[in-house]
């Protein structure tokens, strides 16, 4: 199956810890025998011009459109397959990172730890830091005419309303098909892996109930609070050298050994 992975990030200002993650998501498609397409913000074209007015100067609303153009692009190039990656997914344990081939679109399930009172609030749902699509996948052009729709008849007071929350309302009637292996961290995670809080590292576990073999870190600067850079490479360093048993083993050593 002929696949493309792509991801998109600015060329200038890049943080470290981010080029760690596209250098550790090309090096897996190579070793998987992927094409790779790392663009910038010159694909936000693909959006058009009446899109990009509407939704203003967010860049993570003009992504959310741009990543599903991208793909329907790949399609056109002859592409089996196109599967986009967000800038802060880090690949750690690349020999066991597959995406088998599906019928229909692929998100990714999402475990979302916050902390809420004395405890910890679990959000289980699905994520858009990835989205694989079969060349022929009839509900890509579905969701692509539904976020330019909402963009143009409605306000746009938040990049999720053309984004993540557009897909998980129609994921309640769509049921489309979610990955586990990719994780997606909060930032209280992160921090708990650079800083060995085994309590919630083992939440993560249970609750996503699968192994991970990649994880988007959220330690952007959007979060509250922000990831320090250091504690981003801390996680990055552990992750890599355990291969991701710093969560999977939390799951048992038969769900999750290399």
């Amino acid at each position: 199956m002929k696949t493309l992975i792509i991801q998109s990030y600015r060329r200038h200002d890049v943080p470290a810890w981010i080029d760690r993650c596209l250098l550790s998501v090309r090096a897996w498609a190579a070793s998987s025998g992927h094409d790779y397409l790392l663009t910038d913000d010159s694909a936000f074209d693909l959006c058009g011009p009446d899109y990009l007015a509407k939704v203003g100067d967010n860049p993570r609303s003009k992504t959310n459109l741009c990543r599903l153009e991208l793909i329907a692009r790949a399609h056109a190039d002859g592409y089996d397959r196109a599967i986009w990656m967000d800038a802060d997914i880090f690949v750690f344990a690349p020999k066991r990172l597959v995406f088998e081939p599906a019928d229909g679109i692929v998100f990714s399930r999402e475990t979302w730890l916050w902390p809420k009172g004395e405890g910890w609030e679990i959000i289980k749902t699905l994520n858009n830091c990835v989205v694989a699509s079969p060349s022929g996948d009839k509900d890509l052009g579905f969701i692509i005419g539904a976020i330019r729709h909402v963009a143009a008849h409605h306000p746009i007071d938040h990049n999720f309303r053309v984004g993540v929350d557009l897909i998980r309302g129609l994921h309640r009637f769509m049921h489309f098909d979610l990955t586990s292996s990719v994780g997606m961290f909060s930032n209280h995670t992160v921090v708990a892996i650079a800083h060995g809080r085994e309590g919630l590292l083992r939440l993560q576990a249970i609750h996503h109930q699968a192994p991970v073999y990649a994880a988007n870190l959220c330690a952007s600067d959007h979060m509250t609070p922000v990831v320090p850079e250091r504690d981003a490479h801390q996680a990055m360093d552990i992750l890599q050298a355990t291969r991701g048993e710093v969560i999977n083993g939390h799951l048992g050593a038969s769900a999750a050994g290399e």
